[in-house]
């Protein structure tokens, strides 16, 4: 297990770990994010070395246990699931700006912080495989990677207009997103037709997000309509286009939804559903 956690620390930090001498990775390690579940999942697969006679050997030059070459299974099993995790963590989108790799890169306190999650991981499960291989599979939620990042929260009010419509309460906003390619971000913003923020995470009150984060992916009409935080009375509006990979809403949609303080509380409680494109 110690070897195990410094692995994850290495990977963090940028130094590559070489592959265990008795057992080798196969096809069916790889990694996923389920943005609608708000969770990342990386399973690793392992086989271990055996003789021509078909029983279990290691570079050291002998024989080993059945028991043995499990164990070894297991292990590098888990320290591939590691790795392939790690990799895809590094490709998540903080905002239009910065990738998680480029904070990790920048600061120390993420590092340390996303390393300590890491190593922390209560959901992994470990199986055989075959006769002589093992699988292990972590996963981490994106909640709890958010927890990792040194960003403030000012729960900032909304922009004051003066020229809102009739006061609408709506319990969410559903904004559909699909044909724009928009790749799914921790921390995303809407921006008006100037390229404006008129939503961002200086608005959101952090401790109502969601899984996934301040925003709810999904990849249809009536994912984003059934959804729980949609609430009975969700206002639809389609993304004009996209800014620096954020989604632009029209003044009129923008003017109705600013309408409502208790529509900009639910904002603030990060009740926003983007509908997007399947890959």
């Amino acid at each position: 297990m110690k070897r195990n956690r410094k692995a994850s620390l290495l990977i963090l930090t940028g130094i590559l770990i070489p592959a265990l001498s008795f057992g080798y990775s196969k096809p069916e390690s790889r990694a996923s994010i389920d943005w609608s579940a708000g969770k990342i999942t990386a399973q690793g697969v392992s086989t271990i070395r055996t003789s021509p006679d078909g029983r279990p050997w290691c570079d050291e030059g002998r024989y080993i246990s059945l028991n043995e070459s499990r164990l070894r299974a297991s292990d590098r099993a888990r320290d591939i699931a590691m790795e392939k995790l790690v990799s895809i963590l590094k490709t998540l989108s903080l905002d239009s700006r910065e990738t998680l790799d480029a904070m990790l890169r920048r600061s120390e306190f993420t590092r340390k912080k996303l390393s300590h999650q890491l190593k922390q991981i209560s959901k992994q499960k470990t199986i055989p495989a075959g006769y002589f291989e093992s699988a292990c599979t972590l996963e981490i939620s994106i909640r709890d990677i958010i927890t990792t990042l040194p960003f403030n929260f000012p729960n900032e009010e909304f922009p004051l207009r003066i020229d809102n419509t009739i006061e609408t309460e709506y319990s969410s906003l559903i904004i559909d997103t699909r044909g724009l390619k928009i790749v799914p971000m921790l921390f995303p913003a809407i921006v008006n037709s100037r390229g404006k923020e008129v939503f961002s995470r200086l608005h959101i009150n952090i401790k109502k997000a969601g899984p996934s984060g301040m925003v709810t992916y999904v990849l249809s009409e009536q994912k984003a309509m059934n959804h729980r935080r949609a609430g009975i009375h969700p206002y639809y509006a389609v993304a004009l286009k996209k800014v620096n990979g954020s989604p632009v809403l029209s003044e009129r949609d923008i003017r109705k939804i600013y309408s409502s303080q208790k529509t900009m509380q639910q904002l603030k409680d990060c009740r926003v559903i983007f509908i997007i494109d399947r890959k």
